[in-house]
């Protein structure tokens, strides 16, 4: 953690919980409207909002602006995504 423990300087906070999965050696994270943008072909980055993905990978979760929450939520389409068309 950082200085007071609380986060706030992730530099130093990665160093003291170990290696950082997504930092390392060419493995970059994955954006998931840049996905849905080439899987379901829109043309548009505003086609790629979630309440126009295709209904079977939408969440149903609700979305209230909670950190924890939405995380669910987003987890829950990306799983989603990947159940069906991840191969």
């Amino acid at each position: 953690m950082g200085k007071n423990g609380d986060g706030s300087n992730f530099a130093i906070d990665s160093q003291n919980i170990g290696p950082v999965p997504f930092f390392t050696r060419g493995i970059a994270g994955l954006d998931m409207k840049a996905l849905a943008m080439g899987l379901f072909q829109k043309p548009r980055w505003g086609d790629t909002t979630k309440n126009k993905l295709p209904a079977e990978v939408r969440s149903n979760l609700p979305h209230t602006h909670n950190a924890l929450d939405d995380a669910k939520e987003q987890a829950e389409i990306f799983v989603k995504i990947l159940s069906k068309y991840g191969g």
